[in-house]
């Protein structure tokens, strides 16, 4: 299995990137910045509508006894997709996948100022 760096993306707070990531491949994901959420999402290449679903996640990792409200080790797509989009090789976060709550928004911005 080989985990060598092929690309390194900075995303300054506050910003976003995409990052194209094939089957087989590993991303990593880290906070430089200090006390900082890393909204994550997860879409498929082809089809922009399927995207990685929290609940989802949950609900089938508890389910299968390989997650719990905590910690997931498989991000799956919401429904009707329900396809297998990510494994966590590694999570010291904790929490992380499972209850990011809302994403970053002009709406959340809004309601929080």
């Amino acid at each position: 299995m080989n985990r060598d760096v092929s690309e390194v993306v900075v995303v300054p707070k506050c910003e976003g990137r995409a990052v194209e990531v094939l089957r087989g491949q590993f991303v990593r994901i880290v906070a430089l910045d200090g006390p900082q959420v890393a909204d994550t999402t997860f879409l498929a290449l082809k089809n922009q509508r399927e995207g990685y679903h929290a609940g989802q996640s949950v609900a089938l990792n508890m389910l299968a006894g390989t997650g719990s409200m905590s910690y997931l080790t498989t991000l799956w797509s919401r429904p009707p997709y329900e396809r297998l989009m990510a494994t966590v090789v590694e999570d010291t976060v904790g929490v992380h996948f499972a209850w990011n709550g809302g994403r970053c928004s002009q709406g959340v911005y809004r309601v929080r100022d």
